[in-house]
């Protein structure tokens, strides 16, 4: 709870990084605020319980006097170095302050809950400089034919620790895992090159689709910062094989306009085994 004009004690959170990559320190300050006024009995602190972060207390909890709104405070800082144990953004809970008051209820004062914006959900570790593209084997596909899907990630960095990165779902395809190839130039100070991550697919429909953007994130040690990248969408039509019937056309009522497009999305999932076609809504997921 924030500060008002004359209250007798109130409680502030503050974090001295909101933004931190993965693994940095964030250093959490929780701040209780006391009139002068003294206890009986001493309030007890209470401390979130970090849920995705390392931590280490503090030892130093400095008090000071702290004139806000023409009253006198006491401060009493807790500190606490947070160090994001896990990429995406986390929140962490309210601190909370117990205030003996007998004989009366005693007094609870709670902090707001703060929220550190960490790495980028699909960041998995690199750091450099890349860019992504991608695509097909083919503009034009057969249904039961498998097409290689190619992904290349380019650029300065550990190129042999990229990891690939997560692929749109493809309803209806049956899926290889990838092969991965690395093409390495060691030249001046700088390690460039391209991690390649090849995999079949292999349409079980007919039909016009749209293979939605892949992204890539990773922290460009250069800009300080997380960075973003994303595929251009690849455009596949796929006929009937040639031992595939033609589906019946669909039924419509008098005047209307059939519009079979397709357009997939979401998250492909590495598929096992290998060389074994599976097929990618039945088939166990890899995490």
């Amino acid at each position: 709870s924030g500060a008002v004009p004359g209250q007798d004690f109130f409680v502030e959170v503050e974090v001295d990084n909101p933004k931190p990559y993965l693994g940095q320190q964030v250093l959490y300050t929780f701040k209780f605020y006391q009139g002068i006024v003294d206890f009986i009995v001493q309030p007890d602190f209470q401390l979130p319980n970090f849920t995705n972060f390392w931590t280490e207390t503090i030892l130093s909890q400095p008090t000071y006097n702290q004139t806000i709104s023409g009253r006198d405070y006491l401060v009493t800082e807790t500190r606490v170095a947070l160090f994001p144990a896990n990429p995406g953004p986390a929140t962490i809970s309210p601190a909370k302050v117990i205030i003996p008051n007998f004989p009366y209820q005693d007094i609870a004062l709670d902090t707001e809950p703060v929220t550190i914006e960490d790495a980028p959900a699909d960041f998995k570790g690199a750091v450099g400089q890349y860019e992504i593209s991608a695509r097909l084997s083919e503009i034009e596909g057969k249904v039961n034919e498998p097409l290689t899907l190619i992904v290349d990630i380019q650029g300065t960095g550990n190129i042999k620790a990229l990891i690939e990165p997560v692929m749109p779902k493809l309803p209806n395809w049956r899926i290889f895992e990838s092969q991965i190839s690395d093409n390495i130039q060691a030249e001046d100070r700088a390690v460039y090159g391209v991690r390649r991550f090849e995999r079949l697919v292999v349409p079980g429909q007919p039909g016009d689709f749209t293979i939605p953007p892949i992204s890539f994130s990773y922290f460009d040690p250069q800009a300080g910062q997380y960075r973003t990248v994303k595929t251009d969408p690849i455009a596949i039509t796929v006929v009937a094989g040639e031992n595939e019937p033609l589906p019946p056309p669909p039924l419509t009522e008098p005047g209307s306009i059939r519009q079979p497009i397709a357009v997939l999305a979401g998250d492909i999932r590495h598929i096992k085994p290998v060389p074994t076609i599976l097929n990618s809504e039945d088939a166990p997921l890899l995490s």
